[in-house]
């Protein structure tokens, strides 16, 4: 069993969040903290919000006092009514979302399904459809959506369907590429002159590639984008004993991990592919996780402890090793780092886990216990001023203002310097 090194933390002593309801105005200003409020970035959290006589905890995250929120820093920039009366959203963590400094909201309902920016309407479908996918890049909003059972999906750019298959299926590691167009992957049942089977595509705002992969790979777990090329996470019909990776541009085959019960899924859409396995090995009856890069493993243990929020670092993988038992803690694994995260906390889901290009942490904490929600920055712990689930942990990058340019000139008569502010 390895030995996970517990970081010493302290609890801040002043909330730096504060639920704002209607009838009450936003606090007094304050000094953050400096790794809040760092030079170029603005912090945003989303998370569901319930009143302090509602213990989510017990009785579940359906309320409908409960309130969808936004803060950025300090600043509460929406807060959302998830009655169901109300229609602008709902207690389900996984249909809100943060994009482009927006608050993007799902509801369903008898009249179908409405997606609210900020508590306003924003698109509706008359039938019951589930986001997989929002992008507001500031001038235009490119959603990806699923049919109701996973059978079939639209893909919108505002109010336009760019893309739709009544019988496609999505796979979950969704993209954007270098045009900031969704990317995708999917896969339809269509007729041979042998039977029915598998067809999968790729796709954009622009085009879709059909992708020939060998009849023998099957099932398929999986795709990523390599280049001009496509890699499959697959078993080989010939080879049931492993899981493969497959190269759709030299035909290469590579094993990563001998069969066993359960699955694999990929964690990111290009390459180098980020795959997250939980197993039980047939030899050895054994649980075992693990999360690869490019099929070697960077993060295993054994158990069916939670992969959550896993990125990318560099040759490296960062993210949190979420525990299934009530009295568990969450590990933040980076490198040969391990942040063993506050007892009483968990990391809620894959969204409320931000790590950078260089390995450095934000993440959001859901008390176990109905409290107030915590905010981990790099080892620095923030009480966040309301009591519910944080939904997702975002940073988004700060507008830079403008040097105001000064001239510096001398007036004859007074002989001194004078600094004039062009209008």
């Amino acid at each position: 069993m390895k030995k996970w090194i517990i970081a010493a933390l302290a609890l801040s002593l002043q909330g730096c969040f504060t639920i704002v309801t209607e009838d009450k105005g936003l606090p007094e200003e304050e000094k953050l903290p400096d790794y809040l409020t760092p030079e170029n970035d603005i912090t945003v959290v989303t998370g569901l919000a319930y009143p302090e006589d509602t213990d989510w905890s017990l009785t579940g995250l359906d309320s409908p006092r409960a309130r969808v929120v936004m803060y950025m820093d300090r600043e509460l920039k929406a807060n959302v009514s998830a009655d169901p009366a109300a229609g602008k959203a709902c207690c389900d963590p996984y249909m809100h979302f943060h994009s482009g400094g927006q608050l993007y909201c799902v509801n369903h309902s008898d009249n179908g399904t409405m997606l609210t920016r900020n508590g306003e309407d924003a698109l509706w479908f008359k039938d019951i459809k589930y986001p997989v996918k929002i992008l507001d890049d500031g001038t235009r909003l490119l959603t990806l959506w699923e049919n109701e059972g996973g059978n079939g999906f639209v893909a919108m750019k505002n109010e336009e369907i760019i893309r739709s298959d009544p019988s496609g299926t999505l796979f979950r590691n969704v993209g954007v590429d270098e045009n900031g167009n969704l990317c995708y992957f999917y896969s339809t049942q269509v007729k041979t002159s042998s039977g029915i089977r598998p067809q999968y595509f790729y796709a954009n705002s622009e085009e879709v590639i059909q992708m020939d992969l060998p009849k023998g790979l099957n099932p398929v777990y999986g795709l990523f984008k390599n280049g001009e090329s496509f890699i499959a996470i697959c078993q080989n019909e010939e080879n049931k004993s492993s899981f493969e990776l497959y190269n759709t541009l030299d035909n290469k085959h590579f094993t990563f991990m001998p069969k066993g019960e359960g699955g694999v899924a990929p964690l990111s859409f290009d390459a180098p592919s980020l795959i997250s396995c939980c197993v039980k090995f047939n030899f050895s009856q054994k649980e075992w996780t693990a999360v690869m890069l490019d099929g070697y493993v960077r993060e295993d243990w054994d158990g069916n402890d939670y992969a959550v929020g896993f990125h990318r670092v560099d040759e490296f993988v960062a993210g949190v090793r979420k525990s299934r038992h009530k009295d568990g803690r969450d590990i933040l694994l980076r490198r040969s780092a391990r942040d063993t995260l506050p007892k009483g906390y968990t990391v809620f889901c894959d969204e409320a886990v931000c790590i950078d290009r260089e390995g450095h942490a934000k993440i959001g904490l859901s008390s176990k216990t109905g409290g107030k929600a915590l905010l981990w920055s790099d080892g620095e712990i923030d009480t966040l001023g309301f009591r519910g689930i944080v939904t997702g942990v975002h940073m988004l990058e700060r507008e830079k203002k403008e040097e105001v340019q000064t001239i510096r000139t001398t007036k004859p008569t007074e002989g001194r310097n004078h600094i004039f502010t062009p209008s």
